[in-house]
């Protein structure tokens, strides 16, 4: 039981422990930020590999409620993490063409 509640975070399993907030645009020697595709990009990609895992075929017939409740939050606080990405990638997008 130790090892299980070490490799899981308030519901969370361990390999999704990198959230979206170190998706963050990156700052150029310059001091300007990054081009906003190329956040877009490295969006997608960590979405793609650390997305919420789908439930196997076997479990969709029943869900207990307390872990359809955490599994509700994870999911919750996973799609928040993501419209703060999101509204970065619009800021970025608006200050390059109110400087052009």
């Amino acid at each position: 039981m130790a090892l299980r509640t070490f490799f899981t975070q308030r519901g969370i399993p361990a390999l999704q422990k990198r959230f979206f907030l170190q998706e963050y645009a990156h700052t150029m020697k310059n001091g300007q930020l990054e081009d906003a595709s190329r956040l877009s990009n490295r969006l997608a990609r960590a979405e793609s590999s650390e997305k919420l895992q789908e439930r196997y075929s076997r479990y969709q017939r029943f869900e207990k409620p307390t872990k359809k409740r955490q599994r509700l939050k994870s999911e919750l606080k996973y799609k928040h993490e993501k419209e703060k990405v999101r509204k970065i990638k619009e800021w970025i997008e608006d200050n390059r063409a109110a400087k052009k």
